[in-house]
């Protein structure tokens, strides 16, 4: 019922959200038709994402770790907004490791390392909002951080600042590579989807292998547990009458006299003599 309501919220709240875009790429970047046969794959379609995603989650509890092979194949068998929670939650267990980057990602020292390289080619020309975005990070950091950022602003203080708005000219950047690398692109995209769709099928192959060969090591060595049990009872019985006969043998050596003794010792120790009464005058 929760998922329900929850469908319905997600639905009319969708219903209500017009936000307009603008793209530089054409309707052939999409790759519909690449894009719908990689999603039509047998193995999506046999998903249960009720199942598959508690299966995934109690596996990240017990063990810390989640598969991005199984993360691939839940997203891409997501038909309905009403999983983009459990979704979002995946991938946020799949991405718990470090990030890499420059100053977005907090690797400032790759940052100063990138300046002096770029100051030193001729060509460079600096936009004046990289210094500004620069001296918005110092505000926020510790001293150690500030003093990395400081010498990155020293050093691109050096290069020629450009009169141009940085925006415009990624802009012009962009249409121009998009010119030259359309058709290519596109291609590569289609061939990366039929590459996706197979790297799918063989992770999850080699996954099951896997698995299959743990259990099997797991069963090999319940049947070396029960074979021993079954090893011992078969001595037992196959030696069951020459443990027999040790038995009697070690009887026949104890002597019967001393045996009576024994008892007789153990009978006196144990004796309580009778309690006398006075005699009544």
């Amino acid at each position: 019922m929760l998922r329900s309501l929850r469908r319905c919220i997600v639905r009319r709240n969708c219903a209500q959200i017009l936000v307009p875009k603008c793209t530089f790429l054409t309707n052939e970047y999409k790759c519909d038709e690449a894009w719908n046969v990689q999603i039509s794959s047998p193995i999506l379609s046999k998903v249960n994402l009720n199942d598959f995603y508690n299966i995934l989650d109690q596996n990240f509890l017990s063990k810390g770790v989640i598969s991005a092979i199984d993360v691939d194949i839940f997203a891409n068998a997501v038909r309905d907004p009403a999983y983009l929670d459990e979704l979002k939650d995946l991938l946020h267990k799949l991405r718990l490791s470090a990030e890499t980057g420059w100053l977005f990602y907090k690797k400032y020292d790759k940052l100063l390392s990138l300046c002096k390289e770029l100051v030193e080619n001729k060509t460079f020309k600096l936009y004046p909002e990289v210094v500004e975005l620069i001296n918005k990070e110092i505000e926020t950091q510790q001293d150690d951080t500030k003093t990395i950022l400081t010498q990155c602003i020293g050093v691109l203080s050096k290069a020629v600042v450009t009169e141009t708005i940085l925006e415009d000219s990624l802009k012009i950047a962009i249409e121009n590579a998009i010119n030259r690398t359309q058709n290519k692109d596109i291609a590569v995209q289609k061939q990366l989807f039929l590459n996706w769709e197979q790297i799918r099928e063989d992770k999850l192959e080699e996954q099951s292998k896997r698995l299959d060969r743990a259990n099997r090591m797991k069963n090999i060595v319940e049947k070396q547990k029960q074979m021993q049990v079954e090893e011992q009872k078969l001595w037992f019985f196959e030696n069951e009458e020459d443990i027999d006969l040790q038995i009697e043998e070690k009887e026949k050596l104890v002597d019967p006299a001393s045996v009576k003794k024994v008892a007789q010792q153990k009978d006196d120790e144990n004796y309580i003599p009778p309690e006398i009464l006075p005699k009544r005058k």
